[in-house]
């Protein structure tokens, strides 16, 4: 274990840096600093120190524009063993076309609605094409017997979504279809909405 530097730096030490970093690497730096005034800094400390007294050696290793990689024009070591997972010219990946469906971690089915990757959920899409219109802003189409994979119109309600909360708190959404509305009205009427 390194002792603690009990040395602190002083006002004689950052006119040393401030003298002598123009042009020279930290490293080079860092040596020379422990040396002449006998510290055991760390290279980490010593950089801490250059950073809260503003010094840089304007030194920049950066590589300038339009500079050549070192590897230009050679062929890479590992292309012969990877080369048979690239792309074929011309090759068009797999898109599944519009219509298609699949099922999300959720259980919900989800439908392709675009070429693009549009998807949406199939009960909405289903309920805003009996409806014919769109489901309002604030509101959710939700499955009153609770089976994700009844999509019957009767099945298929519109709810605030204020409303959705207190049905989840009360747990209504698993009740039987046709005892749901009448739940609905019961519990909370016209009281909240």
């Amino acid at each position: 274990m390194m002792k603690r530097n009990i040395k602190r730096i002083n006002d004689k030490h950052i006119e040393f840096l401030r003298s002598n970093i123009k042009g020279v690497k930290r490293s080079d730096l860092h040596a020379v600093f422990n040396r002449e005034f006998g510290f055991n800094y760390s290279f980490h400390c010593f950089n801490n120190i250059l950073k809260k007294n503003k010094l840089t050696n304007g030194l920049n290793f950066q590589f300038k524009k339009n500079h050549p990689p070192h590897n230009k024009g050679k062929k890479l070591w590992y292309r012969d063993k990877i080369e048979h997972t690239f792309f074929k010219k011309g090759y068009i990946s797999y898109i599944r076309p519009k219509g298609s469906e699949r099922i999300d971690t959720a259980g919900y089915t989800l439908v392709k609605t675009d070429d693009k990757k549009k998807w949406r959920a199939k009960h909405a899409v289903i309920w805003e094409e009996q409806n014919k219109k769109k489901i309002p802003k604030g509101y959710a189409v939700i499955f009153a017997d609770g089976n994700k994979k009844n999509f019957l119109n009767d099945n298929l309600i519109l709810v605030k979504r204020g409303e959705l909360a207190i049905m989840n708190h009360f747990n209504l959404i698993k009740t039987a279809a046709p005892l749901f509305q009448s739940a609905k009205k019961r519990v909370w009427g016209d009281y909240f909405f």
